[in-house]
């Protein structure tokens, strides 16, 4: 997999900042520009290769009316859409690209070159950030669609007529063309260093114990004529770290050393339910759905928790407030199915056909290649589903749509879930809607898939919340996701739009310290070597998902979304000098399950047959109900300990104890005699 350029990187060593060390509880360089006017280059889907990957639009003939060529980043030039005119400003002289009609029937491809007047074809859009062109008089299969021809070391740029990296013309690459407004990536060379930007801020710390109180939803949806009683998580732990909404503790502690806190949960001012809350710990109100205030609806409700301390009730007393939105909609159309989460385990519940009770589901399966593989043979279908796979996630673009529409069919019939895959389009409001109203009642739609690493190309902040708004206004059955490149930039902004958020952590066979790719060093400040601010070694996997928990955890987002993992499955090209061995992947994903992965979507599949076998045999125990009866029960008692770069990962329910172990060693380890005793300590 070949990530996009991820060049926002930290000096934050998150191991030992001082939030971790001491709590025992738990931007670029910019290049001027004018107002309006912006670079384009290609920043194509994963397993872009060079020479084109991020060249950037320009004339063959620097500034003059030439041909339309990709070439370095020191000589881009810039550009406007007015009018559906591409224009080009050369040094105050406007070039309008001109796209050549097309010379008989036959013809795949359209030729674009600069001229000083004005285009009269067809028309230039930005949808989003994304180049598109159109024309009454010209078919095109898809409009952002474009083809790179080298002719020597000339990248002549053309229109695809096809669609999108179907049937592409020999010689040519798929391409798309996209506006870049604010900075070039600081990993070529002779670029200056720059400091990054968009971190995670660190809370600080606080002298005297603070409390965090937390109320969300048990279950998410709530669904008329499915459920009868509503419940909340109710949160009441002690930190030394200011997390948004920590409060210090006025009362001083019991004699008994044990502090009850009163808790009650209204809507519109009516109480729905009350209980009793010990200090520093979690449980759970359960409330009739007849009590809320209005029928089922689209729009959440809101719902405020209110504690105080038992020992003290009075006018005076310290109050702690928190608000929890609780959806509760209408039965979804008839053959349509609904995707739950629960917020005590971060499982999806789904629903099989033909059966009323839901049931958790460890999604287990990889990135799909779509044209080329899974649109040459049904039988691929078969092969997963009898791999144990649960889960399949489609690569688009998708050329042949009446064959995907063949594609989704089949793995209907076998039982196996998919992802929709929205990349190209969810910048597109138009473009999404028709897409979720198109997708929305298939039984077997899993989840969503917007913003594919959004920050490793600074998508605007506001995209993927503006796309996950749209999607719950159209459907809301289904959750959001989306995978993130880098290792800390604007975790918070691109996170808000998903309900399951992912990390690509790609660190074997890789050097995290030199790019081969671009033949420079990579420092916390500096490069891109395919894996943001690792530090090379599997660790690197726990550790960006441990990052992920605690960012989640201080944004008090912890019951609000899962987290899945991204195993690497492939290499051979760019930084990676070749694909993990089976064993390598194996660690790779009982490191993610051990922290707190509770999903796996490898990239990408076709994989080596060793590595798929591997695969295989995890995805079948996982989703063996021995297993998930025990890693998605609410109340399992889970201890992690690593011990000589050995991570074991261990559930216990009632007599039963479930041990997840990966061995990091490049040889046979053993644990200290006392692993057990230091596990129990933790």
């Amino acid at each position: 997999m070949s990530p996009r350029e991820c060049h926002h990187r930290s000096d934050d060593d998150s191991f030992n900042n001082p939030w971790r060390k001491h709590n025992p509880w738990r931007k670029h360089n910019s290049l001027f520009h004018e107002h309006g006017i912006q670079w384009i280059r290609n920043t194509s889907s994963r397993m872009v290769e060079d020479p084109n990957f991020h060249k950037y639009l320009q004339s063959e003939v620097l500034g003059t009316a030439s041909p339309a060529v990709l070439g370095d980043y020191t000589q881009a030039a810039q550009f406007q859409v007015v009018s559906g005119q591409l224009i080009q400003n050369a040094g105050g002289t406007n070039l309008y690209a001109i796209v050549e009609p097309p010379a008989n029937s036959t013809v795949t491809k359209l030729g674009m070159h600069w001229a000083t007047t004005p285009d009269t074809l067809g028309t230039f859009v930005f949808s989003g950030d994304s180049l598109e062109w159109s024309s009454p008089s010209v078919t095109r299969q898809q409009t952002n669609a474009w083809l790179v021809c080298p002719s020597g070391s000339i990248l002549n740029v053309f229109l695809n007529l096809g669609a999108y990296d179907y049937m592409t013309p020999a010689g040519c690459a798929d391409e798309t063309l996209n506006a870049y407004t604010g900075a070039t990536a600081n990993y070529l060379p002779g670029q200056p260093v720059v400091p990054p930007g968009g971190q995670f801020p660190i809370p600080d710390l606080s002298p005297a114990p603070l409390l965090v109180f937390r109320c969300a939803p048990i279950i998410t949806p709530y669904i008329e004529g499915e459920d009868v009683q509503a419940g909340l998580v109710i949160e009441t732990f002690i930190t030394f770290a200011r997390f948004s909404g920590a409060e210090p503790i006025l009362r001083p502690a019991e004699p008994t050393g044990v502090e009850i806190l009163e808790v009650s949960i209204s809507v519109d001012g009516t109480v729905l339910a009350e209980g009793a809350v010990g200090l520093n710990s979690t449980s759970e109100l359960h409330f009739p759905l007849t009590n809320l205030s209005s029928q089922p609806r689209k729009q959440p409700f809101s719902i405020d928790c209110i504690a105080s301390f038992a020992s003290h009730p009075s006018p005076e007393s310290q109050t702690f407030s928190a608000t929890a939105s609780l959806s509760y909609l209408p039965r979804p159309p008839s053959g349509s199915t609904t995707t739950k989460r629960d917020s005590r385990t971060g499982a999806l519940l789904v629903r099989s056909l033909g059966s009323s009770a839901y049931e958790a589901i460890f999604p287990f399966g990889f990135y799909t290649s779509f044209d080329g593989y899974l649109d040459s043979d049904l039988r691929i279908l078969d092969e997963l589903k009898a791999q144990g796979f649960t889960i399949v996630h489609p690569v688009p673009t998708f050329g042949n749509l009446t064959v995907f529409e063949r594609v989704l069919d089949r793995m209907e019939e076998l039982g196996l879930y998919f992802v929709y895959d929205m990349r190209h389009s969810y910048k597109d409001p138009a473009a999404l809607i028709a897409q979720v109203n198109m997708i929305k009642n298939r039984p077997n739609l899993l989840i969503w898939y917007t913003a594919d690493e959004p920050d490793g190309t600074s998508d605007p902040l506001d995209t993927p919340v503006a796309a996950y708004d749209s999607i719950y206004a159209f459907d809301g059955y289904h959750p959001v996701s989306l995978v993130l490149n880098c290792a800390d930039y604007e975790f918070a902004a691109y996170t808000t739009g998903a309900d399951v958020v992912m990390p690509d952590t790609y660190t074997i066979a890789n050097d995290p310290t030199w790019s081969a790719k671009y033949n420079t060093s990579c420092t916390k400040d500096f490069g891109c070597c395919g894996c943001d601010n690792c530090r090379g070694g599997l660790e690197d996997v726990s550790r960006r998902l441990d990052d992920f928990a605690m960012r989640l955890d201080v944004l008090g987002w912890t019951r609000a979304k899962t987290v899945w993992a991204v195993p690497q499955a492939f290499g051979g090209e760019e930084f990676w000098t070749r694909p993990p061995t089976g064993r390598e992947f194996a660690i790779q994903v009982i490191v993610s399950v051990n922290h707190g992965a509770r999903g796996i979507m490898p990239w990408i599949d076709p994989t080596p047959p060793d590595l798929k076998s591997t695969a295989s045999a995890l995805a079948t125990a996982l989703a063996s109900q021995s297993v998930k009866t025990i890693i998605f029960t609410p109340h399992a008692r889970f201890n992690r300990v690593a011990l000589n770069r050995i991570d074991v990962g261990m559930w216990t329910v009632g007599g039963e104890t479930l041990v997840l172990l990966a061995n990091m060693n490049e040889h046979d380890a053993e644990l200290a005699d006392d692993w057990s005793t230091e596990a129990a300590r933790i």
